[in-house]
């Protein structure tokens, strides 16, 4: 996986998802892989981040000017619990100098949801909240806008944003997901890695 993308010699970091608003940092030392947090941010060129998803959105975000990076794990959870700002401030908040990603999840339509869930988004966004109301308390959320929502709030322009309309729920043949198959699948992994310069 690594060397697909010519990071071979770095050192892979992660951490034990945990659907909430933690953030590692892996630069000290004596990080440990596999900590309880949903983000990681280094600033060490010889660090890749990696998260796991299968219906999570992975969101990378990449300091131009400082060359910190941050990989975030966005599920439903982890978006009420704040984990994009969380890294956002990690990366030390300058939003003038961030880009960021949001990758392949579940999309707008397959994201099906109960009542409660629909009050934390509306909590979390008010009237723009990224929901659908369908009838009988239940609906849908936008889990992707979600996230471009949490980074414009955090102050990133919507210019350096990039956004894709993959669902890993419908594109069966791309990508896992843990909704379309009960639980039972892979996980795909979102890397990112400071510049070496």
């Amino acid at each position: 996986m690594q060397s697909a993308i010519g990071c071979q010699e770095n050192i892979r970091c992660w951490v034990h998802q945990v659907h909430g608003g933690a953030v590692q940092d892996a630069d000290g030392v004596g990080f440990q892989n596999g900590v309880k947090a949903d983000a990681l941010v280094t600033r060490r060129a010889d660090q890749i981040l990696a998260i796991r998803i299968a219906d999570c959105a992975p969101v990378l975000i990449a300091d131009r000017r400082s060359g910190a990076v941050a990989a975030v794990h966005a599920g439903w959870r982890g978006v009420i619990a704040g984990i994009i700002p969380a890294a956002v401030a990690k990366l030390g908040n300058d939003p003038d100098g961030l880009t960021a990603a949001v990758g392949p999840c579940i999309g707008f339509d397959a994201f099906e949801v109960g009542e409660e869930v629909l009050e934390e988004f509306t909590r979390a966004f008010g009237d723009a909240a990224p929901i659908r109301v369908t009838g009988g308390g239940n609906g849908h959320v936008d889990l992707r806008e979600a996230c471009r929502l949490q980074l414009l709030r955090c102050g990133i322009r919507p210019d350096r944003i990039d956004m894709t309309d993959r669902c890993t729920f419908r594109d069966s043949s791309e990508f896992f997901s843990h909704r379309r198959d009960k639980g039972i699948t892979g996980r795909m992994a979102a890397l990112i890695a400071p510049r070496s310069h």
